[in-house]
């Protein structure tokens, strides 16, 4: 929300609950504000899958760092798949653990060619190797 917004919410009684027709996400700079915002917002309330939670009043708060979205949407499509995939199996978001799953994907473009020992050598030196 722009700064100086103004979000009102009507106690429109029980005929008219929270859902996640109305949620709120909080981007975080880091795995702490995450730990910070997440730890409050699920005391009395939920935790759900992907950095999802519901507070102790049932309104749906996603809570995530700003680094998930440079590593879902990595140049690497396996590295990206990687993270995806284990932001699946996450409830909190944990950076360290969506680092280390699009860290342990190798492909071509993780090392690049250039780097590969049999890349290195002339067309003669791979013929006589092989």
């Amino acid at each position: 929300m722009p700064p100086l917004s103004t979000l009102q919410g009507i106690n429109g009684g029980p005929q008219f609950p929270f859902s996640e027709a109305v949620s709120f996400t909080i981007e975080c700079k880091d795995q702490d504000e995450v730990d910070y915002y997440w730890d409050r917002l699920t005391d009395g309330g939920e935790e759900l899958a992907c950095g999802w939670c519901k507070d102790r009043f049932g309104l749906s708060w996603q809570v995530i760092a700003r680094r998930l979205y440079d590593l879902v949407n990595h140049p690497d499509p396996a590295r990206a798949t990687a993270a995806t995939q284990a932001m699946y199996g996450m409830r909190k978001i944990v950076l360290a653990e969506l680092e280390s799953a699009a860290a342990s994907v190798w492909t071509t473009r993780s090392v690049g060619w250039d780097t590969c020992p049999r890349m290195m050598l002339s067309p003669e030196e791979n013929l006589t190797r092989r």
